[in-house]
C-alpha cells in the first residue's frame, strides 16, 4: 500500500471511530432539538405571511385563524402559433415593458387575451374571431 492508501485508510478509521465515540442523544435533548425546529418553522410561516403595511393581503390568503386556503396549482399547457401570431406576441412584450418597465411572462400575455375575450358578451363576436383564427395542423411541426 502506498502512503497516499493509508493515509486514506487511516483516515476513514478515524472517522468512525469519532462518529461511534459520540454519545447518543437523551430522549430530553432529541424533544427539545424537535421542539426548536418547530418553533423556528412557525416564526418562519409567520414572517412569510407578513405584507407591506401599503400592500393588500393577496386575493387567496385569508386572515389568519381562519385557515387559508391553499394555493391552486398551475396547469401547464403546450401551444403553437403562427410566426405572425408570435412576432405579434413580442410586440406586445416590447409594448408592455416599454409601459411598465418589468419584463412580461408569456403566460401573462395569453391569460390577458384569455380574461379579454371572457368580456365579450356576444356570441356571435366570439364566434367571429375563431373563425377569423388559421387553422395549424395538430401535432408537431417538422424541423426541416
Amino acid at each position: 500500500m502506498s502512503r497516499k492508501n493509508i493515509g486514506q485508510a487511516l483516515g476513514r478509521v478515524q472517522q468512525v471511530s469519532a462518529t461511534q465515540a459520540q454519545p447518543k442523544e437523551t430522549e430530553a435533548e432529541r424533544s427539545k432539538r424537535l421542539a426548536e425546529r418547530e418553533r423556528r418553522a412557525e416564526q418562519t410561516d409567520a414572517a412569510s405571511r407578513t405584507y407591506a403595511p401599503n400592500q393588500p393581503a393577496p386575493a387567496n390568503v385569508e386572515a389568519e385563524g381562519q385557515g387559508a386556503q391553499p394555493r391552486k396549482p398551475a396547469v401547464r399547457h403546450t401551444i403553437s402559433m403562427p410566426t405572425e401570431e408570435d412576432e405579434l406576441l413580442h410586440a406586445i412584450f416590447q409594448r408592455l415593458l416599454y409601459a411598465t418597465g418589468k419584463p412580461i411572462k408569456n403566460s401573462e400575455v395569453l391569460r390577458m387575451g384569455l380574461l379579454a375575450l371572457a368580456e365579450v358578451s356576444d356570441d356571435e363576436e366570439l364566434v367571429r374571431r375563431y373563425e377569423g383564427l388559421q387553422r395549424l395542423k395538430p401535432g408537431r411541426q417538422s424541423r426541416n
